[in-house]
């Protein structure tokens, strides 16, 4: 059997020569063989291995025999060991998966390790594409779990169960039975103990061999889409940092569904770093927000929502609303001083000789002239707002000009503003006014600066 494994790790390129190796070794029939197997061509390869085993506590008495166990091999295979034992029992299966998980990543993370092998095999590959089909999962899913994804690599998936159990007999080889595996409780195990048995008796004798050959070739196919997918990403994102991504909407609109979900999930992932995909109802509720006439917004976590403007669709951290006693608040700005809004946006003025001195004029840099008697005071929009763009012939609301903007509803709350006298000198961030003092006798010219918060910050791409 490891002349097929070697045969597979070749082909799938999951190790190279010279790699260090750390076995993920529960004790069960899989692991055991996945670390008899490399050991056998450690030296070939010029492999360094070594070992982790995670003590859930789950099963008492169980649990430390495993541990037991493990530590006797790997003294016999003369493996280093690492042994992590969680302080409480995680309270389901998932949540010891992902403790599991927390525990192989801390490894890589510390350095000394370049790939962290998996036990998973063709059979477990079968119910994992079964275990999606009954869920409506996507592609995603139905393609099941890859032969290499970062530095977790599954030499296994080149075998079965039965070949893997004949491989231990044949080596007199122990190994511990999890007798969590044989509870019908669980989902996967009721899939093998009792719809594969049927299936296979009544169906198909070689469904589990099907089943994986389906996944590995809808494995091929979604490493395809992701080429097309990350080309369509490079055209389509304007700009992402830690707060937001924001997407060009117009080049959404045009693309297939398929493309417009595969891009809104990739922007998920990148935005939240989650091993899980956003779930087909959200996808699709934020697919409908690329339908919709003028601004509007879907919420994905507590703290993330998806904003839909008139050009662009944003993921972003949701915003703290501005308080209705913060709208009533003003500030002063001293010449030359600074304020912090409560978003953490920070307005500062600076005296200088003459505009172009700090750079060019734009959305975040405005120059204005400024009398002897004159105050700037930072405020948010009220109700009667009017607003004169420099070089403009006259006012009009505020509002009606956001709209004209194509400002999201949204953010309209939220953008601050500068004014000098009664007279609206600057939306932060979006455009200055008119300067109803310029060149007065006396004054000097002042440079006003944002510095970035979470307000404005969306015209930044538009």
């Amino acid at each position: 059997m490891w002349h097929k494994i070697e045969h597979y790790i070749v082909q799938q390129q999951l190790l190279q020569y010279g790699e260090r190796v750390l076995l993920a070794l529960s004790g069960g029939p899989d692991s055991v063989a996945l670390a008899h197997c490399l050991l056998q061509l450690a030296d070939k390869y010029r492999w360094q291995l070594g070992a982790v085993h995670v003590n859930h506590r789950m099963r008492p008495g169980e649990a430390e025999r495993d541990e037991e166990f493990v530590r006797r091999l790997c003294q016999e295979w003369n493996i280093p060991l690492y042994v992590e034992k969680l302080e409480q029992p995680p309270g389901s299966e998932e949540a010891a998966r992902v403790a599991r998980y927390r525990v192989f990543e801390q490894l890589l993370n510390q350095g000394g390790w370049d790939k962290i092998a998996l036990g998973h095999h063709q059979d477990d590959q079968a119910e994992t594409l079964f275990w999606h089909l009954l869920r409506g999962s996507g592609l995603d899913g139905l393609a099941g779990m890859a032969a290499r994804r970062g530095k977790f690599i599954r030499p296994l998936l080149a075998v079965n169960r039965a070949e893997i159990l004949a491989y231990l007999k044949k080596n007199d080889l122990q190994w511990c039975v999890d007798s969590s595996n044989l509870l019908p409780i669980y989902t996967r195990n009721r899939i093998r103990q009792v719809i594969f048995p049927f299936l296979e008796r009544e169906i198909q004798p070689a469904l589990r061999k099907h089943l994986a050959r389906t996944a590995e070739l809808l494995r091929d196919e979604l490493e395809l889409l992701e080429k097309v997918t990350d080309q369509y990403w490079q055209e389509t994102v304007l700009y992402q940092n830690e707060m937001e991504i924001v997407l060009d909407l117009k080049s959404l609109q045009t693309l297939p569904a398929a493309l417009q979900r595969r891009l809104i999930r990739r922007a998920w992932r990148e935005f939240t770093a989650a091993e899980h995909p956003l779930s087909w109802a959200k996808t699709e509720g934020v697919r409908r927000l690329l339908e919709k006439d003028g601004s509007a917004s879907w919420r994905l976590k507590a703290d993330l929502e998806a904003v839909k403007d008139y050009t662009k669709l944003v993921l972003r951290r949701r915003s703290v609303p501005v308080k209705e006693e913060t709208v009533s608040e003003e500030w002063y700005l001293s010449l030359p001083g600074q304020i912090q809004l409560p978003d953490g946006t920070v307005i500062q003025a600076q005296v200088v000789q003459q505009p172009g001195e700090l750079g060019p004029a734009g959305r975040e840099l405005i120059y204005l002239w400024v009398p002897p008697e004159g105050e700037l005071l930072v405020r948010y929009r009220r109700p009667g707002d009017r607003f004169r763009p420099a070089g403009a012939p006259g006012s009009k609301k505020l509002k009606e000009w956001m709209i004209d903007k194509k400002i999201p509803r949204s953010e309209r709350e939220r953008i601050p503003l500068v004014l000098l006298g009664e007279d609206i000198v600057w939306v932060v961030g979006w455009q200055a006014g008119h300067n109803p003092c310029r060149k007065s006798p006396g004054g000097r010219w002042v440079a006003l600066l944002q510095r970035p918060g979470s307000c404005g910050t969306i015209c930044k791409y538009e």
